[in-house]
C-alpha cells in the first residue's frame, strides 16, 4: 500500500508539473520543439515497458504517465509546427542512418552524434563520440 501511495503522489506531481506547460502551449506562449518531445516521449515509454517487463509494479506507473503526457506534448508540438529546420531534418536522417549499423554483423561501430541547438541568435554545438 505504501508503494501505491508514493506512485499516486508521483503521478499528481507529474501532472502538477506538466499542466502549466501544456496550458501555455494552448495559449500560444510556448512553442515546444517537436523532435525533442518525440525523443523524450519514446525514451520514457521504452523505460516504462522495460519496468513492466521487469515487474516494476506501481513504481512504473508515474513513468508511464510521464511518457504519455510527453507524447501528448509531441502531438501538440507537431500540430502547431510552422516549419521544420533544415538541421532537424539532418539530425533525424543521421539518427536513421546510425541505426543501420546494427545490421552489420561482427562490427563494433563508433557511435557518434552531434547535437546542435539554437540559443538566441547563435548556434551551440556539442559533439559526442565513443566506441560500443
Amino acid at each position: 500500500m505504501h508503494k501505491e501511495f508514493l506512485a499516486a503522489v508521483a503521478i499528481v506531481l507529474t501532472f502538477a508539473m506538466f499542466v502549466p506547460y501544456i496550458r501555455s502551449i494552448h495559449q500560444g506562449r510556448t512553442k515546444p520543439h517537436v523532435f525533442s518531445w518525440i525523443i523524450w516521449s519514446l525514451g520514457t515509454v521504452v523505460v516504462f515497458f522495460a519496468q513492466l517487463a521487469g515487474r516494476g509494479g506501481s513504481g512504473a506507473w508515474p513513468i508511464g504517465v510521464s511518457g504519455t503526457v510527453a507524447a501528448y506534448i509531441a502531438v501538440l508540438a507537431y500540430r502547431k509546427l510552422r516549419s521544420i529546420y533544415h538541421e532537424d531534418r539532418l539530425g533525424i536522417s543521421g539518427g536513421r542512418a546510425g541505426r543501420l549499423t546494427v545490421l552489420v554483423p561482427d562490427v563494433q561501430p563508433a557511435v557518434g552524434g552531434c547535437a546542435a541547438y539554437r540559443s538566441g541568435s547563435r548556434w551551440i554545438r556539442s559533439d559526442v563520440s565513443f566506441r560500443v
